[in-house]
């Protein structure tokens, strides 16, 4: 495809997610960064969170914990504690109510260091 790139978001159980994609956007301990194809190279820590899938124009949603995200050319390769795909109504609701918690001590730990 072109225009796209490669995602696979691994957990230790499974291969959450693959497919060829426009975007993502997903959060790390720098924010929010998105991703396109042709993206410089980037190794970083990804934040628990929402992560944001844009394919085929339409957006689709992910709560995902704490990982490493692997940037090379048109490939992001995610390898996460947990991944779960987030219906839309419960978007608005936060599915995974911890995240939000372990998100703001995830962040107010990497700021103490």
């Amino acid at each position: 495809m072109s225009g796209t790139l490669k995602l696979e978001i691994i957990t230790p159980k499974e291969i959450a997610y693959s497919a060829d994609v426009q975007m993502v956007t997903l959060p790390s301990v720098e924010g929010q960064i998105g991703i396109y194809p042709s993206h410089v190279a980037l190794l970083t820590r990804m934040l628990p969170g929402e992560v944001v899938i844009r394919k085929d124009g339409r957006d689709e949603f992910l709560v995902v914990g704490e990982g490493l995200v692997e940037i090379i050319g048109d490939h992001v390769a995610v390898v996460t504690d947990r991944a779960s795909a987030v219906e839309k109504g419960d978007r608005a609701r936060d599915t995974d109510v911890g995240v939000a918690s372990q998100r703001r001590q995830t962040i107010a730990a990497h700021r103490l260091r």
